[in-house]
């Protein structure tokens, strides 16, 4: 499992390395993307590792990158 966004200081995971790791010993990689959705550079990260190697599934966080709780909370507002 690797990770490409998270708080900081931490960098992302290598997705390209740990995806032509995981290719080489045929592990499944899972990639948590929770926070990147938003993020040109982390997509660039997942298309990058899925070409050089091997990304099973990605982990994507709705109510981080598309504020689903608050949406939903004025939307209720304006049909009550």
């Amino acid at each position: 499992m690797s990770t490409t966004s998270c708080f900081a200081p931490r960098s992302p995971d290598s997705l390209e390395a740990i995806s032509g790791i995981c290719q080489i010993y045929n592990v499944p990689h899972l990639v948590n993307n929770a926070y990147g959705l938003q993020s040109e550079e982390c997509v660039r990260r997942i298309n990058a590792g899925r070409e050089t190697g091997r990304i099973d599934a990605f982990v994507q966080s709705l109510d981080k990158n598309f504020q689903v709780k608050m949406l939903c909370k004025v939307a209720e507002t304006a049909f009550s």
